[in-house]
């Protein structure tokens, strides 16, 4: 007669583990599912469990699928279902001179900033929850004296299934202390001054910003175009895009792609960009003898100079190659290094890459 193995308590126990972090996994993912609403279940829990691998690199895959199924974008809050049920709208309207000073804060949701030719500031936020009671107790405090602003919407308690937009219009001259969010995007357009923007989980977009700018985020993308100062840019896992910069760039991301172009750099201001796991393309459209240092890995390198350009070039990189359009005096170089002079020499350009060519052409 054929026997059948069971397996030990110990081996089963083993498996119960295993299984258990994916059947939690996977359960996060359904509630996300059904706040967004439309839900329709494909097949059951278990079943997804049966064919996950047992090892925790395999749920980032399944995780994501799932999100996708999802439908949501997490940067909008009318796609956030429940949390939307109970909404209420705020609105003010408070003298501010230009030069002043700005504070936003909020959570759950996105902020918009604007800059208007008025000696004012009008503030707007939507206030939402899945409970009435949870949003009666939602306060959006705004405390204003003529040369400052400062507006920050009060969590009642955490994990309280609620948030709060804020759209607001300030003189074109302020300094944004700080505009902070989380779960939610952030747009800046029209100041002239300096700022820092800050959020997790949401993307940053900016237009025809001056003076002197920080822009913070994860897991979301950064866009800037046609600013004049200062740029400073980070994220994680996620696209950052530079256009039409006038002035000094420090931008790093992880795991995505840096595409910038510099129409007019700072005098001798350095320019840094670093990512990983993604490819940067930076265009240089005059040359101001900045020092610029570029540095990826498992991705390519394309920088594209204008004609004029003096400085000492090193690019090296492992299972790639270096070409250049423009002639390099070399001291050193391979296949996949080059060390040397531009023209006459002058400032340093590093490009370094792993798994990856580096291309240096003309503009």
């Amino acid at each position: 007669m054929a026997t059948v193995s069971r397996p030990s308590s110990l081996a089963a126990r083993k498996m119960r583990i295993a299984i258990s972090p994916r059947l939690r996994a996977i359960n996060f993912f359904m509630r996300i599912r059904l706040a967004c609403g439309n839900f329709r279940p494909i097949r059951s829990v278990t079943g997804f469990a049966r064919v996950f691998p047992m090892h925790k690199s395999a749920l980032l895959f399944p995780m994501a699928a799932l999100l996708g199924l999802a439908g949501c974008d997490w940067t909008d809050p009318s796609q956030w279902g429940a949390m939307q049920r109970f909404r209420e709208p705020f609105s003010r309207t408070e003298k501010l001179a230009g030069g002043g000073r700005v504070m936003l804060e909020t959570f759950n949701g996105p902020i918009e900033i604007r800059g208007w030719d008025r000696e004012e500031a009008s503030v707007e936020a939507v206030k939402y929850a899945s409970r009435q009671e949870v949003l009666d107790r939602m306060e959006v405090d705004v405390v204003a004296d003529g040369g400052s602003l400062r507006v920050r919407v009060r969590q009642p308690e955490n994990n309280c299934e609620c948030g709060a937009s804020l759209t607001v219009r300030v003189p074109r001259k302020v300094v944004l202390e700080e505009a902070r969010t989380s779960n939610g995007a952030i747009v800046l357009e029209s100041l002239e001054g300096s700022g820092k923007a800050t959020t997790s989980n949401g993307k940053i977009q900016a237009w025809d910003l001056s003076g002197e700018w920080a822009l913070r985020t994860s897991n979301g993308s950064v866009e800037l175009d046609k600013a004049g100062g200062s740029v400073s840019a980070r994220t994680s896992n996620g696209r950052v895009r530079v256009g039409g910069l006038r002035g000094r760039a420090d931008v790093e991301t992880t795991n995505g792609q840096i595409d910038a172009e510099i129409a007019e750099p700072q005098e001798g201001a350095p320019l840094v960009f670093r990512t990983s796991n993604g490819s940067i393309s930076v265009k240089l459209n005059r040359w101001a003898r900045n020092p610029l240092r570029i540095q990826t890995s498992n991705a390519s390198i394309t920088l594209a100079l204008p004609e004029g350009v003096n400085a000492d070039i090193r690019a090296a990189t492992s299972n790639g190659r270096v070409t250049s359009d423009y002639e390099v005096t070399a001291r050193d170089f391979g296949k996949n290094r080059l060390e040397g002079r531009l023209g006459g020499g002058g400032e340093r350009i590093e490009l370094t890459t792993s798994n990856g060519p580096i291309r240096i052409v003309r503009r």
